[in-house]
């Protein structure tokens, strides 16, 4: 059957499929715009896709911010995943997935990205990531509310209740807990995959 079969050119489609991505990269880096304020998550998401290493683990948790956008603007690698259960809504799980994947890969980098919400709902694990020794990357979108439950409610047009948040100071827990903390209007990335104090223009404490 196949010198029967036409050869057909692909290369078309390859077209088609490169500049359809190179619009859909334009756009993201349009989004990404580092002079907005409070600082947005597509800009966040551009400059942790710059600095987590493509080796590195990443742990994902539920939520609207850290979860949509890290799907929308966040640009893969070859990195590995401890995956929350998406749309199961497991809220929490960010932190002690991070935990589980550097007791499983010791040796690589992890990554846990969060929400308030769901930092909130495991943070006392942070104590044991110190006292076992167990170095990560915690990144918190700090927005002061449960983003994703406040955006189906004003989908399905219910008045919002009950998504605002009162957060502690998450840099100043990390430290108590012995670990480091920094506000993110003080923090830059950096290229070893790393968050530290910096001198920079300052930020606001919003994500």
């Amino acid at each position: 059957m196949l010198p029967l079969l036409n050869k057909r050119n692909t290369e078309i489609h390859l077209d088609k499929i490169a500049s359809r991505k190179a619009d859909w990269n334009a756009i993201r880096d349009r989004e990404a715009d580092a002079s907005k304020r409070p600082i947005r998550p597509p800009y966040i998401m551009q400059v942790l896709s710059d600095v987590i290493p493509e080796d590195a683990v990443i742990s994902l948790d539920v939520g609207g911010e850290n979860q949509w956008w890290f799907g929308r603007n966040f640009q893969m690698k070859r990195q590995r995943f401890v995956m929350s259960g998406g749309y199961l809504a497991t809220m929490g799980f960010g932190l002690p997935g991070a935990i589980a994947a550097k007791l499983a890969c010791p040796e690589k980098e992890v990554f846990c990205i969060t929400g308030d919400g769901g930092f909130s709902m495991a943070m006392a694990d942070f104590v044991t990531a110190v006292k076992y020794d167990l170095p990560m990357v915690v990144i918190i979108l700090n927005n002061h509310e449960l983003g994703m439950i406040q955006v189906e409610q004003t989908v399905e047009q219910y008045p919002n209740f009950g998504t605002d948040l009162y957060n502690p100071d998450f840099a100043a827990y990390a430290s108590i807990c012995g670990g480091e903390g920094y506000p993110g209007r003080r923090a830059r990335a950096t290229q070893g995959g790393c968050c530290h104090r910096g001198d920079e223009e300052p930020m606001p404490d919003d994500y």
